[in-house]
């Protein structure tokens, strides 16, 4: 099952983690419309649907403190429990 998982995180989503930070590169293969993942980092929860031009993220509302994203290389804070959509 770590070859699907990394396949999944690691390609298709672009997921990269290091520190507190998680950064997101996402390229979904042709044949694939879209993808929904629920993953868990650093005790906290990170929700995300992402097509080819788009990923909405949102992170689980336990703890206060913001949590920092890179998305395709910009970084960004967003607080638990709010979503936001980043276009690709």
């Amino acid at each position: 099952m770590a070859g699907i998982d990394d396949l999944l995180l690691g390609c298709y989503a672009g997921i990269d983690t290091w520190g507190e930070t998680v950064s997101f590169d996402p390229v979904l293969p042709e044949g694939i419309q879209k993808l929904h993942l629920r993953i868990q980092y650093h005790d906290r929860w990170f929700e995300l649907d992402l097509t080819k031009d788009r990923l909405h993220l949102s992170v689980d509302k336990n703890g206060t403190q913001p949590v920092q994203i890179l998305i395709e290389g910009n970084s960004y804070s967003t607080r638990p429990g709010v979503g936001r959509t980043f276009k690709l």
